[in-house]
């Protein structure tokens, strides 16, 4: 699942291209994928921006090496600690995830792909949107148009 270092890429990236003159989608543009193995299976996910006031509070974190460290270190103790390490579940790596995302209010987002007729000429991709329900524990799927 993402790191620490991931979500500052996407900022990065963001801070590096959002200017340029061809950008016309704002935010909307930049989104870091990755794909992961859980068990046997691969999952694709990706983050978004959805407030890059929220986001731009992670250079002051990155700035400061101990900071960053201890920021870093807050994210793989929750996956140690609620994902089992490396032999958790796609449920419980989505959820400490999302959960870390809304402790530290990052203004970032959680998509998944779904992909349809794989192997096929007619494979089809579909993204849902990531999100905790209200009870903290329970993961939301937001179908994308």
């Amino acid at each position: 699942m993402f790191s620490h270092d991931d979500i500052y890429s996407l900022y990065k990236i963001r801070q590096n291209y959002a200017l340029n003159a061809f950008n016309t989608s704002g935010d909307n543009l930049f989104v870091c994928v990755m794909t992961v193995k859980i068990a046997d299976d691969y999952y694709t996910y990706a983050i978004k921006i959805d407030d890059i006031t929220k986001l731009q509070e992670i250079e002051e974190i990155h700035s400061d090496k101990s900071k960053w460290e201890k920021f870093g270190d807050k994210l793989e103790n929750k996956y140690m600690k609620f994902c089992n390490g490396t032999s958790g579940t796609k449920a419980q790596y989505e959820r400490t995830f999302l959960q870390f995302l809304k402790e530290q209010n990052l203004g970032v987002t959680l998509y998944e792909m779904e992909q349809f007729n794989v192997g096929t000429p007619n494979v089809q991709e579909k993204w849902k949107k990531l999100e905790l329900a209200t009870d903290n524990t329970n993961i939301d799927e937001i179908p994308c148009n």
